[in-house]
């Protein structure tokens, strides 16, 4: 992954998002808007540092389609370890395993910044024989990895909910930083299994709801109702909003910057981070994004009861893709997309 050094709008995001997350510990804000600007920036974020960074892998349409069978085979086993198991242990186990998955997001993301300082490998090794095996240690790991681990070992005797926070805000960047969905076509099959799936969890069984107030870890956002906090995270002490509602239409709103970014290009302007261009696809789906979630909360507070979140976000986000196509005269085009191919169209045209 390469370094971002991106606009004065991005710094703004990261600085507010600093801020919002401190001010969290002092006093009281109202939960929904917390997760709603929480989300929001984490998105704008998280579109940039996808967009500017080499990924390590990128979705295809067979992934999209297998991902919310994958997601549900893993719900449910967890459901069914819960009831049928000794549901203390198994807690403590995945929450051991949220916890190391996240040092390793924590300390990525803190690679993106320092990896320009300390390029240097200070030890290889690779393996051939039974199995490919490669480790490459660097001067930016020595940095990265300790600072991550120390915070992660202080969360996991602790617990406490802004350290759940900060773990999964890495989570995220990490994460739409390291994959792509690639294509229109794949974005939109990934969003209808989830949208179909979320929907299915929620209203259909108690499955979705029982595994995500049971699981410790940095599987989602949550927000004190009132301060001094509990200990702790309940759902009647604290607001919930799952990883996924945000990883998910991120991935979806940074492929939407990258069409952007494509579209620049071809009207021959600088879409370096650094520089400014149009972005009517990126900016049209954040809005949508934050009336989704200002509509779900709503529509929560109505009913008395849990929404999938993802029956409000994938219709807007279809909106505000295909309205914004519409609007440019340009469906065809979107929905041709690919960023693999463009890349490829742009380094042989530099060759």
């Amino acid at each position: 992954m390469t370094r971002v050094i991106p606009n004065v709008p991005f710094y703004v995001a990261v600085v507010s998002l600093v801020l919002w997350t401190v001010c969290s510990l002092f006093v009281v804000i109202p939960v929904h808007l917390s997760n709603t600007l929480l989300s929001l920036t984490l998105v704008y974020i998280g579109s940039y540092v996808s967009v500017f960074t080499k990924k390590d892998d990128q979705m295809n349409k067979d992934d999209a389609a297998m991902f919310p069978l994958m997601a549900s085979g893993a719900l449910f086993s967890l459901y069914i370890a819960f009831k049928y198991f000794n549901e203390a242990i198994v807690k403590e186990l995945i929450f051991l395993y949220l916890v190391i998955v996240a040092g390793v997001a924590m300390a990525g993301v803190i690679n993106m910044v320092v990896e320009n300082y300390l390029p240097e490998v200070m030890w290889s090794f690779a393996l051939t024989k039974p199995f490919k095996l490669s480790v490459t240690v660097r001067k930016c790991d020595l940095v990265s990895y300790p600072i991550a681990f120390a915070f992660c070992l202080a969360y996991y005797f602790k617990g406490f909910w802004v350290g759940n926070n900060i773990l999964g805000i890495f989570i995220t960047i990490f994460s739409l930083a390291s994959e792509s969905i690639g294509s229109f076509k794949t974005g939109c099959i990934l969003l209808a299994g989830l949208f179909l799936y979320d929907i299915f969890w929620v209203f259909g069984t108690e499955v979705m709801v029982k595994v995500a107030t049971g699981v410790k870890g940095p599987i989602k956002f949550v927000f004190p109702k009132a301060l001094p906090a509990p200990a702790e995270m309940t759902r009647e002490a604290f607001s919930m909003l799952g990883l996924g509602d945000v990883v998910v239409p991120g991935f979806f709103i940074a492929f939407l910057l990258s069409f952007d970014a494509y579209n620049a290009r071809k009207e021959g302007m600088d879409t370096t981070a650094s520089a400014q261009w149009r972005k009517p696809y990126f900016h049209t789906a954040c809005v949508m994004y934050a009336l989704s979630l200002v509509v779900t909360v709503a529509v929560m507070l109505y009913f008395k009861h849990a929404q999938p979140a993802l029956l409000y976000i994938v219709p807007a986000m279809y909106l505000a893709s295909f309205g914004t196509a519409l609007y440019k005269k340009q469906v065809k085009e979107l929905w041709n997309y690919s960023e693999e191919e463009v890349k490829t169209k742009y380094s042989k045209k530099n060759d």
